[in-house]
C-alpha cells in the first residue's frame, strides 16, 4: 500500500514535468521559423495583457482627458477630432511615454507575436496625440511597408515581422463568402417569416388558430448552422485579437494609413492625404468602423483646407457608420454648421435637431437647438423672436451671452449698430467662464465702435480682446495691429482735447475759469465712481473667473451645466431668488454700494439702539438727501495752475496741439486706411497752424488723402500750395513730375533714417536729444518694426549714461522682456553680465564674426547646448537637476543625457550638453519647450542661453571656448 503522504509530492513532480513540456513547445523557433500553436498562443497571450492593452488603456485614458478638456467654440465649425484641437497635451506626455514604452517592449520581446503591427500602430497614435507629426509619421510609413499584404517577405523573417499574407488574404476570401452566405440566408429566413407571417394571417380570416398550422420548416436554422459550421476565425469578425485562437481581429495595415492620412494632413502634406484616401476608399474591403475613421479623416481634411462643400458628404457617408451616439451627435452638428455656411438652412435645421435628439451634452444641446431655431426661422424679426424666447427661458440662464451675441450678429447683419452693441453689453452681463465666447464679444464690440468712429471705445474693447486671445488666433496680428494704433488714437485724442480746452479756457475770465475748474473736479469724481462701482460684467469678474473652476450652482468652468445640479434637481426648477447665485451676488453687489459694509445686527437689537430710538422720521428721511459737494478751494487753484498764462507756455500747449494733430493724422491714413478722418485732422493742422515744422509733411499726407477719397479740386489746391511754399523739397519734385516719383520714393527711406540721426546723436554725446529723438520715433512708426529692438538698445544705453548703473540695469531689463529673440537683446544680456561683474560678457564683441566653419546640417544628429552665465547664482548642479526633472516628465522614452563641461575654464562659465536628438527638428522642438515651460526647466533667477547644435559645430564651439560666434550662425540658420 502507498503512503498516503508522498501523493503532494508526486503532484508536484508531475506539475513541473507538465509545465517543462509546456514551456518546450514554446520555443521561438521551430521549423524555419514558425512557432507551434500553443507557441503562437503564448506569445500573443503575454504581448496582449502584458503590453499592448495596458498601452491602449493609458492611450484612451489621455484621449479621454484631453477631449475633456478641450472647450469648444461654438461660433466656429467644430473640431472634428477634439483631442487633436487641444493646444496643449504636454500634461499627457508621461502617460503616453508611459503606453509608449510599453508597446516598445511588445515590439522588442514579442515580436513573433500577432500584436506587433498594433504596437507600431498605438506608438504612432501616442506620437500623433504628442504633436510629434514628423516621428508618428515615420512610424507609419515602416508599418505600412513592413506589414503591406503585397510585401514580399523573406521565409526566415516570417516570424521576426508577422508575415501572415497569404494566410490573411485566404481568411478574407473566406470571410467576403461567408457574409454574403450569411446575408442569403438572412434573405431567405425573412422571407420565410414573412410567408408564415401571411398565412397566420390567412388563417386568422378563416378562423383557424395558429396552432393548427403546420410546424416550422427545419431550414429556418440554415442560418445558424452555416455559421456553426464555419472556422473559428470566420465567425468572430468584431472580437479584438490576434488570429489565432482566442484573438481574431482585424490587422493593422488600414487603419495604420488612415492614420498616415491624419498624419499627412498636420504636416500640410494635403496632396498626399488626399491620395492615400483616395486608395483606401477604391480599394474597399473595410470595416463599418475602418470606414468611418476613413471619412472622417476625409473631413477633416476638406475643412483644414476650408473646403466646406466637399467635406459635407464625407461626413454625410461617416455619421451612419458611427457607433458611439455622442460621436454621431457632434458630427451632427459639424454638419449642420457647414450646411448653414453654405445657406442652406432648412437641411442644417434637420442636422441640429440629430445633434440635439442624440447628445447628452447640455452645451452642446443648447446650442443645436439655437441654430435649429435660428435655420427654421424665415427673417429677422422671427428669428429675433425666438432668440429672445431662448433669452428669457430660465434654463438658458447660462447660456444667455451666447443668445444675445447671437442677437448681436442679427442686428448686424440689418447694419442696426446701435441695437448690436446694446445686446452685445448684455452677452458680456451674462458672460462668466465661456472664454471663447468673452472673445467673440470684445472683438465684435472693438469691431462696432470702430465702425462708428467711437475710436476711445474701440482702443478699450480691442486692448480686452488682446487679453483674452490666444496668439495662434488667425486674427491675433490683425487686433494687436488695431490695439496699438488706437491706443496711440486714443491717447492722442485726449491730448488734442484737454490741450485745446486749455487754451479755450486760457481766454475765459476768471468767474468762468473757476466754472470750468469745478465743472472737471465734478467729471473726474463721477468718473472715479463710475470705475469704483462694482460691475456684473467679465470685466469686473476676471479675476475670479481664472479662480473658480466650478461654482455653488454647480456650473463647470467653460459655462456648461451638470445635468442634475442645483437646488431641485430633478423637479420642476424653482423661481425663488436665493436659488439663483447670479441674482444673489448682484444684490449682495448692490447692497454694499448702497449702504457699505455693515456689521450685522438683529433688527431688535438696532430698534432697541439709543442712536436708533433718537432719530426721527424727518431725519431718516434727510439721510436719503445726496447733500451737494462742495468742490474744495485747493482743487480749484490746482485746475487753475493748469492753465496757460504766459506766451511760454500757450506756445508749450499750442505744440502740443500741433503734434496731436499731426500724429493724427498720420496714423489714421496709414495704420487705419481712414482718409476722410486723416483729411480732418491735417485740414486743422494746415489751415489753423501755419509755418510749423511738420506742415509740408501734412501736406503731402492730406494731398495722398483727397487723392485716394477722390477729391481732385482739393487735391490740386494742396498741390499747388506745395509747390508754391516749398518749391525745392522732394514733395514738390514728385508732384512737378511725377514720372521720377517712382524712383524717389523707393530712396525715400524715412525710418531707417531716422534711426541713422538718433544714432549720430549718441555717438556724439547728446544724450537729451537721444531721449527726444525715442519718443517721437514712438509717435511716427509706433513700437513695432524692425528698428524698434535697436532703438530701445539706444535708449537703454542713453538712460544708463544719463542716470547711473542702476537706472541702466533697470532699463537693459525692459528692453530685454520685450524684444526677445532679436540680436539686440543678445547684446542687452551682455551689458547686463557686464554690469553684473562679468568681465568676460564683452568677449563675442572683441573680433570679427566668423560662422563660415559652422555647417549647416539639418537631418544630423543634433545635440542642446545651455551656457549657463550665473552659475555662482545658480548652482551647476542645482540646474542640471532641473532639467533631468524635465527630461523625465516631458521626454522620458528619449533616454536624454546630461552631461556637463566649462565653456571657459578662466571665466568659469559652464555649459551643459542634452544628448542626443535625431534631426534639427526634434532639437528645436525641445528647445521651444524649454523656453515655453522655463519655469519648469531650469531653476529660478538662471541667466542662461540654449542652442540646438550638430555634432561637428559643437567641436568648433569647444575650440572658441565662446558661443558667440554660433549664436550668430543660429540666429541665421535656425530661426
Amino acid at each position: 500500500m502507498i503512503n498516503k503522504s508522498f501523493n503532494p509530492i508526486y503532484t508536484v513532480l508531475l506539475l513541473v514535468l507538465g509545465l517543462i513540456l509546456l514551456l518546450s513547445s514554446c520555443t521561438s523557433q521551430k521549423k524555419q521559423g514558425e512557432l507551434s500553436k500553443f507557441g503562437q498562443f503564448y506569445q500573443n497571450t503575454t504581448a496582449y495583457y502584458n503590453g499592448f492593452f495596458n498601452a491602449n488603456e493609458l492611450y484612451q485614458e489621455s484621449i479621454n482627458r484631453l477631449n475633456k478638456n478641450h472647450q469648444d467654440n461654438f461660433n466656429e465649425i467644430l473640431a472634428i477630432f477634439p483631442y487633436q484641437a487641444n493646444e496643449d497635451v504636454r500634461p499627457e506626455y508621461s502617460n503616453l511615454d508611459l503606453a509608449m514604452e510599453k508597446v516598445s517592449t511588445v515590439v522588442a520581446l514579442r515580436r513573433a507575436s500577432d500584436w506587433t503591427d498594433d504596437s507600431y500602430l498605438m506608438l504612432a497614435k501616442c506620437q500623433y496625440v504628442k504633436k510629434d507629426y514628423e516621428s508618428a509619421e515615420k512610424t507609419l510609413q515602416y508599418l505600412v511597408h513592413t506589414f503591406s499584404p503585397t510585401s514580399q517577405i523573406a521565409p526566415r523573417q516570417v516570424s521576426e515581422t508577422r508575415s501572415r499574407t497569404a494566410h490573411n488574404r485566404q481568411v478574407e476570401i473566406d470571410r467576403r463568402q461567408t457574409r454574403r452566405q450569411i446575408e442569403r440566408d438572412r434573405k431567405r429566413a425573412r422571407r420565410d417569416r414573412e410567408r408564415e407571417r401571411r398565412q397566420a394571417q390567412r388563417d386568422r380570416e378563416r378562423g383557424r388558430t395558429t396552432t393548427e398550422r403546420q410546424a416550422p420548416r427545419p431550414q429556418d436554422n440554415r442560418q445558424g448552422e452555416a455559421t456553426a459550421n464555419l472556422p473559428q476565425t470566420q465567425t468572430q469578425e468584431d472580437t479584438d485579437g490576434s488570429s489565432t485562437g482566442l484573438f481574431q481581429r482585424e490587422p493593422a495595415y488600414n487603419e495604420a494609413r488612415i492614420w498616415l492620412a491624419k498624419t499627412f494632413i498636420e504636416r500640410d502634406n494635403f496632396s498626399r492625404a488626399a491620395h492615400t484616401i483616395e486608395q483606401l476608399k477604391s480599394e474597399g474591403g473595410l470595416s463599418d468602423e475602418l470606414r468611418a475613421k476613413l471619412h472622417l479623416v476625409e473631413a477633416h481634411l476638406h475643412i483644414t483646407r476650408n473646403e466646406y462643400q466637399r467635406a459635407i458628404p464625407a461626413l454625410e457617408t461617416a455619421i451612419p457608420l458611427v457607433r458611439d451616439r455622442r460621436d454621431r451627435a457632434r458630427y451632427s452638428f459639424i454638419l449642420g454648421q457647414l450646411y448653414q455656411g453654405q445657406g442652406n438652412h432648412r437641411i442644417a435645421g434637420t442636422h441640429f435637431e440629430n445633434a440635439a435628439r442624440r447628445t447628452n451634452d447640455f452645451e452642446l444641446e443648447f446650442n443645436a437647438n439655437l441654430n435649429q431655431a435660428l435655420a427654421t426661422q424665415v427673417g429677422y424679426e422671427g428669428s429675433l423672436r425666438e432668440l429672445e424666447r431662448f433669452a428669457n427661458d430660465r434654463k438658458n440662464a447660462d447660456f444667455r451671452d451666447q443668445i444675445y451675441y447671437t442677437i448681436a450678429q442679427l442686428h448686424y447683419q440689418q447694419n442696426q449698430l446701435p441695437e448690436a452693441i446694446a445686446a452685445l453689453e448684455k452677452a458680456l452681463e451674462h458672460n462668466e467662464r465661456n472664454r471663447n465666447q468673452q472673445i467673440e464679444i470684445y472683438y465684435l464690440l472693438g469691431k462696432l465702435h470702430l465702425q462708428k468712429e467711437q475710436f476711445a471705445e474701440a482702443s478699450k474693447y480691442y486692448n480686452l480682446t488682446m487679453n483674452v486671445m490666444p496668439s495662434g488666433d488667425s486674427r491675433y496680428r490683425e487686433v494687436n495691429r488695431l490695439a496699438v494704433s488706437l491706443r496711440d488714437i486714443a491717447k492722442y485724442s485726449d491730448q488734442l482735447q484737454y490741450n485745446d480746452s486749455l487754451l479755450i479756457v486760457a481766454g475765459l475770465s476768471e468767474e468762468e475759469q473757476r466754472k470750468w475748474a469745478e465743472r472737471q473736479f465734478r467729471l473726474e469724481r463721477e468718473q472715479r465712481e463710475r470705475e469704483e462701482l462694482p460691475t456684473d460684467g467679465p470685466i469686473a469678474s476676471s479675476g475670479r473667473q481664472l479662480q473658480q473652476g466650478v461654482d455653488l450652482s454647480g456650473r463647470m468652468h467653460g459655462g456648461q451645466s451638470r445635468p442634475g445640479a442645483g437646488p431641485r434637481a430633478g423637479q420642476l426648477e424653482s423661481n425663488f431668488f436665493a436659488y439663483d447665485d447670479r441674482q444673489v451676488r448682484r444684490g449682495a453687489r448692490e447692497f454694499e454700494r448702497r449702504f457699505g459694509n455693515r456689521e450685522l445686527v438683529d433688527d431688535w437689537r438696532r430698534s432697541n439702539s439709543p442712536i436708533y430710538l433718537s432719530q426721527t422720521g424727518a431725519a431718516i428721511a434727510e439721510d436719503e438727501v445726496i447733500p451737494e459737494r462742495i468742490v474744495p478751494e485747493s482743487k480749484i487753484e490746482e485746475y487753475l495752475a493748469k492753465l496757460p498764462t504766459s506766451d511760454v507756455e500757450k506756445l508749450r500747449v499750442r505744440q502740443n496741439v500741433i503734434d496731436a494733430l499731426f500724429y493724427l493724422g498720420v496714423v489714421f491714413r496709414d495704420k487705419m486706411e481712414n482718409y476722410r478722418v486723416s483729411a480732418d485732422y491735417l485740414e486743422r493742422l494746415t489751415n489753423e497752424f501755419e509755418n510749423t515744422s511738420n506742415e509740408l509733411e501734412g501736406l503731402y499726407y492730406l494731398y495722398l488723402d483727397y487723392r485716394d477719397l477722390g477729391l481732385l479740386e482739393e487735391k490740386e489746391r494742396v498741390k499747388e500750395r506745395i509747390i508754391r511754399v516749398y518749391p525745392s523739397s522732394k514733395y514738390a519734385i514728385v508732384l512737378k513730375d511725377p514720372n521720377s516719383a517712382q524712383e524717389l520714393l523707393e530712396k525715400e527711406n524715412r525710418l531707417p533714417n531716422y534711426y541713422r540721426g538718433i544714432y549720430e546723436q549718441f555717438q556724439s554725446g547728446n544724450f537729451a536729444e537721444v531721449q527726444r529723438r525715442v519718443a517721437r520715433s514712438v509717435e511716427l512708426f509706433g513700437s513695432d518694426h524692425k528698428f524698434s529692438s535697436k532703438i530701445a538698445l539706444l535708449s537703454a544705453m542713453t538712460e544708463g549714461n544719463i542716470s547711473g548703473r542702476e537706472a541702466y540695469i533697470g532699463a537693459l531689463q525692459e528692453m530685454i522682456a520685450q524684444h526677445p529673440n532679436t540680436p539686440e537683446e543678445v547684446r542687452a544680456r551682455e551689458i547686463l553680465r557686464f554690469l553684473q561683474g562679468d568681465s568676460g560678457a564683452f568677449e563675442r564683441y572683441g573680433g570679427e564674426i566668423d560662422i563660415d566653419k559652422f555647417v549647416h546640417e539639418p537631418d544630423k544628429m543634433h545635440y542642446i547646448i545651455i551656457v549657463l552665465h550665473n552659475s555662482q547664482e545658480v548652482g551647476l548642479s542645482e540646474a542640471q537637476i532641473a532639467i533631468s526633472n524635465f527630461n523625465q516628465k516631458y521626454y522620458q522614452l528619449s533616454n536624454l543625457r546630461i552631461s556637463n563641461h566649462f565653456l571657459d575654464t578662466q571665466s568659469g562659465i559652464p555649459l551643459i550638453l542634452i544628448r542626443s536628438f535625431n534631426n534639427k527638428t526634434q532639437s528645436m522642438r525641445y528647445m521651444n519647450d524649454a523656453k515655453t515651460l522655463v519655469e519648469e526647466f531650469m531653476p529660478e533667477g538662471a541667466d542662461f542661453e540654449i542652442y540646438p547644435i550638430t555634432q561637428r559645430n559643437y567641436r568648433e564651439v569647444l575650440r572658441d571656448r565662446s558661443a558667440a560666434n554660433y549664436q550668430v550662425f543660429f540666429e541665421m540658420k535656425y530661426k
